[in-house]
Order: C-alpha cells, then structure tokens, then sequence
C-alpha cells in the first residue's frame, strides 16, 4: 500500500487513523491498519463510538479493532474539555490499550500542543488544541485567517515536494 510505503521511508513509527469516522469506513481503514502492522507500523485509531459499539458492529469494525494498538474511544465533547491528558479533546474520551505496543504511553506525561508550520513563502499552519480565545490570538499574532482543511486540498502522494503533505510523521 503506497501511504504505508510512504511512513515507513519517512521513518514514521505508526499511523494514526482519524476523522471522518473509521469506523463508518471500517473496511478501508481495516486494510490500511493491516497493511501498517505488516510493516512493523504502530496504529492508533480515534473513534468517535465507544468501544462496545464497535464490537457490535460487522466485520470491518472487527478487523480495524484487531489491527489497532491503542484506541481513542468516545466522541468528543464541547462542553467537557479536556485539560490534563494529550492527544484528546475532551475528558470522556478514553485510551484502551488494544495490544502492548504503547503500554508506556502516559497521556499525563504528554498534554496537548499546538504545532505551529510556516513554509518557506511565509504561509503558517496551526495544528492542535487551542479554545477559541487562543485561537485568535495564535491568529492575530501571525496575521492570519482561518481556514480548513479538505480531503481536495491534502492530497496523500508520493510524488509530493512538500515535506508535510499527506504523512506527518511524530517524533
């Protein structure tokens, strides 16, 4: 598979399957995990279900859960923001370790971040956790405007020049 290929030369040590619902995509994203564990690649996936509601679910839902590491179950929550533990945004979301691979992972350790990018033309990419106060500020600082992100302007390929289309890798 071309994005696994793609982790693996970029020395990526997982892949992190979210938004969009993996599981309302199970089948795809089931082979995409597969695919990652073959290839030596940790997998974390984020659902919005919980993880009883998955194990309802059909095959795909099955496989996609067999093929992850560590979940990230629960939907996220405005109102329940979470303050203490990295990675997720609200405190009803939940870490299961699935298998031992990220048994050490201590989301206490690791609070949430905001990645700032900025290109060589001066554009500035924001990624993280930030409220909406902190939003604007971050964005009056750099003289910004908000924008989002589409699956049309993100392409995933390999034959990109830029360092961070498509895979990110975390160190």
């Amino acid at each position: 598979m071309e994005l696994v290929n793609l982790a693996v030369t970029r020395g990526c040590e997982g892949l992190t399957i979210l938004g969009g619902e993996p599981f309302d995509q199970a089948e795809g994203c089931a082979e995409l995990a597969e695919a990652g564990q073959r290839a030596g690649l940790g997998v974390i996936t984020f659902s919005g279900y919980e993880l009883k509601e998955l194990k309802a679910r059909g095959a795909g839902s099955h496989r996609l859960i067999e093929a992850t590491d560590l979940l990230v179950d629960g939907p996220y929550r405005a109102h329940q923001p979470e303050e203490k533990r990295g990675l997720v945004g609200s405190s009803n979301q939940r870490f299961l370790h699935l298998t031992d691979r990220y048994a050490q992972f201590d989301p206490y350790r690791h609070v949430n971040r905001v990645d700032v990018r900025i290109s060589a033309t001066g554009q500035a990419e924001v990624a993280g956790f930030l409220d909406g106060q902190e939003v604007r500020q971050l964005m009056q600082l750099l003289d910004a405007r908000r924008t989002t992100r589409s699956a049309t302007n993100f392409p995933i390929s390999a034959g990109s020049d830029s360092q961070t289309e498509g895979v990110a890798c975390q160190e």
